[in-house]
């Protein structure tokens, strides 16, 4: 069975995630910041998604959409974790699973639509909303009001919400806007969103290595 190209472009893209992931549990474990914890949930959640939807490109299965749009809303409930913890300590737990449940609802009736298109746009659509306007939004307002962690701050922001902020704000409205595509070396043709969501991961990863993760006052305590 042949394998389509833009399936490995999915799964290698899902390995740089894992590579993302595993480097900040690393970080996480060595520097005792257990608050960043969301964080790693979201990019293993956006690995499985990749992975996923490299097997719905074989198979064609409804299933597999819905499995690959659960992962986005569960990662996006997950990190929304972040700033929850920050904003309202004693509800955090509460807010999530309601976060989680409401997650559940939403992909349960995209997915009785029989709609691929649909599943990924509400999956997309919840994520930019929580992963980007809420936690990204939430990590620079945190540089914005310390001077100190500004630069951590926006650091931290950009790498990230090239997929929180942008690949997900672009897949969510991709139907209203023709659809543009850009060219791996000419192996493969991947559409813009895409194209952000392979770069977040190695972003990111230059942010871990240069150490300018950021780094909540609420992990010191």
């Amino acid at each position: 069975m042949a394998i389509p190209s833009d399936t490995y472009v999915l799964w290698i893209t899902a390995i740089s995630y894992i590579i993302a992931a595993g480097f900040l549990v690393w970080k996480i474990r060595k520097e005792g910041n257990a608050v960043l914890y969301p964080i790693s949930v979201y990019l293993f959640a956006i690995a499985s998604f990749f992975v996923l939807l490299g097997f719905s490109k074989i198979y064609s299965s409804t299933l597999i959409i819905l499995f690959a749009s659960l992962s986005v809303f569960i990662g996006a409930s997950t990190i929304a974790r972040l700033p929850l913890k920050m904003l309202y300590p004693k509800g955090e737990k509460s807010l999530y699973s309601i976060l989680l449940i409401i997650a559940l609802i939403i992909a349960l009736y995209a997915y009785s639509t029989g709609e691929n298109q649909i599943m990924l746009v509400a999956a997309n659509t919840y994520a930019f909303v929580l992963a980007g306007l809420f936690t990204i939004g939430y990590i620079i307002y945190m540089g914005i009001k310390s001077e100190k962690k500004r630069y951590d701050s926006f650091a931290t922001g950009g790498s990230l919400g090239m997929c929180c902020v942008v690949a997900h704000g672009l897949a969510a409205t991709q139907m209203y806007y023709p659809a543009v595509t850009i060219s791996l070396l000419g192996l493969a043709n991947v559409g813009v969103p895409m194209a952000f969501a392979i770069l977040a991961p190695f972003a990111f990863i230059y942010v871990l290595i240069i150490d300018k993760i950021i780094k909540p006052e609420a992990s010191k305590t």
